[in-house]
């Protein structure tokens, strides 16, 4: 696993529209400190081939793929559109959503997103994303002030079926 800091403070911005940019209008959600800085984690999964002998030491690997797991904590944000990230898609809170249904479906599916981290030098766009399990937590411990934690799953921006090599889960540009 592979893992890197995107130093702050920095601007975060989020698109309900994935995959290509030109298409995608990014809204303000909010923004960090370097108190918490914004991370996230490549994981690449390989499946070992064992043609050796003993069946022990793995000779080649086939690479299944790869995701990426994005860690924000804002320090302000915009509550509604921290909502509306939340709930884009029509659902109000505490709904349970279609029980067997898809999350993702081919180009993207209803329930992902894009995420834009401006940084002073380097900007990350993050084309397919989702919430899971506890993606969005409110921080309110101690006399620290109020945070809001997202963490996001982030997937390669092709996900209809046809990946190919030049595919990518983020694209890295400089920051104008």
């Amino acid at each position: 696993m592979t893992t890197f800091n995107v130093e702050g403070p920095t601007l975060i911005q989020y698109s309900a529209t994935t995959g290509d940019e030109s298409s995608a209008t990014f809204t303000d959600l909010g923004y960090t400190d370097n108190a918490d800085l914004v991370n996230f984690e490549i994981e690449t999964f390989e499946h070992p081939i064992k043609t050796t002998r003993l069946g022990e030491v793995p000779e080649e690997f086939i690479h299944l793929g790869a995701v990426a797991h994005l860690n924000i904590t804002l320090l302000k944000w915009n509550k509604v559109n921290g909502e509306k990230l939340q709930h884009q898609h029509g659902t109000e809170q505490g709904d349970l959503g279609t029980i067997g249904g898809m999350k993702l479906t081919a180009g993207g599916g209803t329930d992902a997103f894009a995420i834009k981290i401006v940084g002073g030098v380097t900007t990350y766009t993050f084309h397919n994303c989702v919430l899971t399990g506890r993606g969005v937590r409110v921080l309110d411990l101690g006399n620290r002030p109020k945070r809001l934690a997202l963490s996001i799953l982030c997937l390669p921006e092709n996900m209809d079926g046809t990946t190919i090599s030049t595919d990518n889960i983020y694209k890295v540009e400089d920051t104008p």
